[in-house]
């Protein structure tokens, strides 16, 4: 099964009641390096639960937007439980240091949307653009079909009202054939307000409806007259050409190019000038095992032209799970030649430093330093050995790159645990982002969004 069924595997076992943590090899217990405050905490319903990718998106006036894939008043039914469909959710800030939340939208039942996936993208006139991974017709679902989820996904756009309502609009339902499935990435607007994104599966001659048979795909909505949108699929990928699969946030570059990640690979997509034609380039395939295995997160690009990322497997051949627990990547561009050469930044060890860097992607500063999550590591009397994850910096040394841990999490009723998302930086240098599960409720609760104050970097 690939790693992303497998997460939501475990997703949806656990709300069910049936989850069983992970263990990993024992290590040392280590204290945070900076100040973490949770947020909010969700409950499930009516708030959400379990936001698990993407990243907060943080606008000028402090407030941040973001999904949950379960929880709110939707009905999405799993093993004869309702999880509910999703929400996306604003939070404001408040006077005693935490926020206050705002449901903005709860997906109704799988028809109009579930699992809202990725990082939301703001728009012009305050409207919200984002996708969800499943729901919008019924039918067999682009994963495997024993998980119950029906519909191969939408995109949709969230329009504000005067008195603080919002209506949504259904942009496209994905059909997991020709348009491709699954969508997973955030959306990337052009100036004319057209919007980018990937798709999981299909968008070719490859399906969403065979585990071995997947392709995804690098699509385009388009803003037509009257207004309508229309999906243009710019460039399919093939599992047969090793380059299948795409997944995390989209990162464009000052000149309209595009760069993401499929399971294997990194890529390019370039337009065509006075044209719609898009063309795609490789940059670099992942591979062998100490270079890192499987990115999924998105891409961090540099003023110089690189490109910073994160795998989930592969790296130190001594970490205890089974592929690996990770790397922290740099590509540099070719001086001649085409491919793009790799610096492996940092292999997780699955100790104190973490284990397991899931969609998160990372966060990048004006000095080059990079800030990411783990969604295991870090305290073994956590999670039953596994760890419940991190937040990192590595900033450069010299000629190398040196880990700085600024968090802990312990899953307790103060914190909560496994991030799998990014972290998005403010003016003043504080992180927020999102835990998969935890908060008051205890272990394995639904999840929270938390601010780090991080101290300042070393000097050396």
């Amino acid at each position: 099964m690939p790693r992303r069924f497998a997460f939501i595997a475990t997703l949806l076992a656990l709300v069910a009641g049936t989850y069983a943590a992970a263990t990993a090899q024992t290590m040392p217990a280590v204290a945070g390096g900076g100040s973490e405050r949770v947020l909010h905490a969700f409950t499930g319903a009516p708030d959400g639960a379990i936001p698990f990718a993407g990243a907060p998106v943080l606008e000028g006036a402090g407030n941040l937007y973001g999904t949950t894939p379960l929880g709110g008043t939707g009905s999405c039914f799993y093993r004869q439980r309702n999880l509910g469909c999703g929400t996306v959710f604003e939070l404001t800030p408040a006077r005693n240091g935490r926020s206050v939340e705002h449901i903005l939208y709860s997906f109704k039942n799988f028809a109009d949307g579930m699992q809202p996936y990725g990082t939301l993208t703001l728009g012009a006139g305050g409207r919200i653009y984002g996708v969800t991974a499943a729901g919008g017709v019924r039918g067999q679902g682009c994963v495997p079909p024993y998980f119950g989820l029906l519909g191969c996904g939408t995109a949709f756009e969230l329009t504000p009202h005067a008195g603080g309502t919002w209506t949504k609009r259904t942009l496209h339902v994905f059909t997991g054939g020709s348009d491709g499935g699954l969508p997973e990435s955030d959306l990337v607007a052009d100036a004319a307000g057209n919007l980018y994104g990937a798709l999981y599966c299909g968008g070719g001659r490859d399906s969403c409806y065979g585990e071995d048979d997947l392709g995804g795909a690098f699509f385009e909505l388009q803003r037509a007259r009257g207004g309508a949108w229309h999906v243009a699929i710019l460039h399919a990928f093939t599992a047969k050409s090793g380059e299948c699969c795409p997944l995390g946030d989209l990162t464009p570059d000052g000149a309209g190019n595009i760069y993401g990640t499929t399971a294997f690979s990194a890529y390019e997509m370039r337009p065509t000038p006075h044209s719609s034609r898009w063309s795609e380039r490789e940059l670099f395939r992942f591979g062998p095992f100490a270079g890192g295995w499987y990115p999924q997160g998105g891409l961090a690009l540099d003023a110089a032209g690189n490109l910073y990322g994160t795998t989930y497997d592969g790296g130190d051949v001594s970490c205890t799970q089974a592929e690996g627990c990770g790397v922290v990547f740099e590509l540099t561009p070719p001086s001649s030649g085409s491919e793009w050469s790799e610096t492996v930044l940092h292999a997780f060890t699955g100790k104190r430093d973490g284990a397991l860097p899931y969609t998160a992607g990372l966060a990048i500063d004006s000095a080059g330093r990079l800030y990411g999550t783990t969604s295991n590591g870090g305290d073994p009397s956590c999670n039953n050995g596994g760890g419940c994850g991190i937040v990192f910096m590595l900033e450069p040394s010299g000629s190398t790159w040196r880990e700085r841990v600024l968090h802990v999490f312990e899953d307790d009723a103060t914190d909560g645990g496994m991030p799998t998302s990014a972290v998005v930086r403010d003016g003043e240098g504080h992180l927020y982002g999102t835990t998969s599960y935890g908060g008051p409720a205890g272990p394995y609760a639904g999840g929270t969004v938390f601010r780090l104050m991080v101290p300042a970097p070393s000097s050396s």
